[in-house]
């Protein structure tokens, strides 16, 4: 598969489960996987999984510019979120829907239940590098990384679609999140 100058490249997983989407939630039955993406659905817990090479030595300038994000919030900077890790690692992706409203500890149990952990901003980064139509069906959310606002609180980074297009922004991860939000994971 081609890198397409990105830092990141997806790879394919193999299914986990049965193909067929009868009984899976009504997003998954609409999504398109465009090329180099392929995936697995996992019916059984309403969650999409593919393998993505994330490459931490890049520059989170860099990372955000791949995305090519018609807006990104100016408060994402490596100031404020410091870019951690080294060199290329392939990674397992899940992309998590409740379905139902939720708090944030909520979902990181459920998370923990599955044996997953929240991505970080770098990982939403990569993912949104490649994965580019998938989440304007859904803001896309990385709990993994967050920055304590000065009014306190604090921000976490995601993905979604606006009139614009497409934004990387910043929400409150004291947030209940509404059920149309997603929540970007890794495989531990």
């Amino acid at each position: 598969m081609k890198e397409q100058n990105t830092g990141s490249l997806a790879l394919p997983v193999e299914p986990a489960v049965s193909n067929s989407t009868a009984g899976t939630r009504p997003f998954a039955q609409d999504l398109r996987f465009n090329s180099p993406i392929q995936s697995s659905l996992d019916s059984n817990i309403g969650s999409i999984s593919f393998r993505v090479v994330v490459n931490y030595s890049r520059r989170l300038e860099r990372l955000i510019a791949d995305g090519e994000y018609a807006w990104a919030n100016s408060d994402i900077c490596t100031k404020r979120f410091p870019v951690a890790g080294k060199g290329a690692v392939e990674l397992e992706f899940r992309l998590i829907g409740l379905d139902r409203v939720v708090e944030t500890e909520a979902v990181e149990s459920e998370l923990r239940n599955r044996s997953l952990r929240p991505a970080t901003l770098q990982e939403l980064l990569a993912y949104g590098a490649i994965c580019r139509d998938m989440h304007s069906q859904f803001p896309l959310v990385a709990l993994g990384s967050s920055w304590q606002h000065p009014c306190g609180g604090h921000r976490v980074p995601f993905i979604w679609t606006g009139r614009s297009g497409r934004l990387l922004d910043l929400c409150w991860r004291e947030n209940r999140w509404e059920e149309d939000f997603h929540f970007l994971a890794i495989r531990t």
